[in-house]
């Protein structure tokens, strides 16, 4: 378990079980995560680790990327209109 302290908020996530999920899912295609789901740097590393690719859709995310030196060949720009 690692925890994160994001804005004063503090919760763990299992980086052991995240990686489980991602190499199962990953069997059936490409992953690309939705950096608004959760941006927490530290969750961000080990996606890239594991070679996901991103969904970006504010400015904010795209500065998470290039702090992390994610290849912009991972990344998907969407822009929803609701």
């Amino acid at each position: 378990m690692i925890k994160l302290d994001e804005n004063n908020i503090y919760f763990n996530f299992n980086k052991n079980k995240l990686q489980e999920n991602f190499n199962n899912y990953s069997k059936l295609g490409t992953i690309y995560y939705p950096i608004k789901t959760n941006s927490n740097i530290k969750v961000l590393a080990v996606l890239n680790k594991l070679n996901s690719g991103f969904l970006i859709t504010t400015l904010n995310n795209f500065e998470k990327i290039k702090e992390l030196n994610i290849d912009m060949n991972k990344v998907c720009l969407i822009n929803v209109l609701t």
